[in-house]
């Protein structure tokens, strides 16, 4: 899952004109403190939003959006937010 994280970031770095050198090894995929939180969680948005000039929320939800068209992922959830996909 890490290396799916890691190439949805990579594109959405193109894409969104980030600035060069972003150092992805920072994102993380693991199981969650609260296993009630899902199987897997990711800090991609929290780690990179300030180098992608992005909102975290908003940086989350296009991480969500691409994972969700992922069809090995079953479901997606922004932390926060109230309903789950």
């Amino acid at each position: 899952m890490l290396t799916r994280v890691h190439a949805i970031c990579a594109a959405l770095a193109v894409e969104e004109h980030w600035p060069a050198g972003i150092d992805f090894a920072r994102v993380v995929v693991e199981p969650p403190r609260d296993a009630s939180h899902g199987d897997m969680a990711t800090n991609a948005a929290m780690v990179l939003a300030k180098e992608a000039k992005a909102k975290p929320r908003d940086l989350a939800d296009k991480i969500a959006e691409r994972l969700r068209a992922d069809p090995l992922v079953a479901s997606v959830e922004v932390a926060g937010r109230a309903s789950s996909i």
